[in-house]
């Protein structure tokens, strides 16, 4: 994300898939797994996924694909089927399993199916005031992107 003009120059054919993941889910691993303040964590999102979008409206055009993570968990057939279809691949069933454990932390340790239902624990593990301040930092981008159920309406 922090070096598309650099990797596009390099690798003029590439093409870019981002995986956005609600940023009050990515501040709670972030919590959980290395202990990082989540208010930080909100900011790096959000400028993180601000850079990004610039850079691939100025430097990829059609060779970038912006996806949410909740999407690919709740139907991965259907999103990897958009996903090879961008890429210019056919699509195969088999995309949609893991035959090895993908992640090595969190709540997803070690699991070999896809983690369906590993979205939204913000809203039973966030003290409310925690999800209002993450909001706040993040409201524009989280609009942008279509994330529902706002505690904090700006």
């Amino acid at each position: 994300m922090q070096n598309i003009k650099l990797l596009k120059e390099l690798f003029p054919k590439a093409l870019f898939i981002h995986i956005v993941r609600d940023v009050r889910d990515h501040c709670l691993s972030n919590m959980k797994a290395w202990n990082k303040n989540p208010f930080r964590s909100a900011q790096m999102w959000t400028d993180a996924i601000r850079k990004c979008r610039s850079d691939a409206f100025n430097y990829l055009k059609e060779d970038y694909y912006e996806l949410n993570y909740e999407s690919l968990i709740e139907n991965p057939p259907s999103i990897l089927k958009s996903v090879c279809d961008f890429i210019g691949v056919k699509y195969e069933s088999n995309m949609a399993v893991l035959h090895k454990p993908s992640e090595n932390l969190g709540d997803a340790k070690s699991t070999t199916s896809i983690m369906r239902n590993n979205k939204g624990k913000w809203q039973l593990e966030m003290e409310t005031n925690m999800v209002r301040e993450i909001e706040k930092i993040s409201f524009s981008m989280m609009k942008e992107r279509g994330y529902p159920n706002l505690v904090c309406q700006i």
